[in-house]
């Protein structure tokens, strides 16, 4: 029978941290945990309600994605939260993924842009 090394119980489990973002760069450094957007549904104002929801209680990272079909009620979201003063554009962490149509290098910044006009973003 095997048994614990005397100093393991006076160790924390591996898998616990404190930590609520990673550091990618100094000025870049996303929360830990994102809240995804995709909505089997298809139903926009459902999405945006919980994206507002999200926002209220605490979420500054949202994963989202062209092929989601529903930028455009996310971003209403963002501004609407942005507006009401429940969150400023600099605390929010917004990522989206390429198409697998759009992956062809002449095609990836036209797509980029398109994501930043569908959620209203500057960046």
């Amino acid at each position: 029978v095997r048994t614990a090394h005397p100093a393991a119980k006076h160790r924390p489990p591996r898998h616990t941290h404190t930590r609520t973002r990673y550091t990618m760069t100094k000025t870049i450094q996303p929360p830990m945990i994102g809240f995804g957007t995709f909505n089997s549904f298809q139903d926009d104002e459902k999405v945006a309600e919980a994206v507002r929801e999200a926002i209220r209680i605490g979420y500054r990272h949202f994963d989202c994605a062209h092929m989601y079909k529903n930028e455009k009620a996310i971003g209403k979201a963002f501004r609407d939260a942005i507006a009401a003063g429940e969150v400023t554009r600099e605390r929010l962490y917004i990522c989206s993924k390429l198409s697998c149509e759009d992956m062809a290098p002449e095609d990836v910044e036209p797509a980029c842009r398109k994501t930043l006009e569908d959620l209203g973003l500057d960046y």
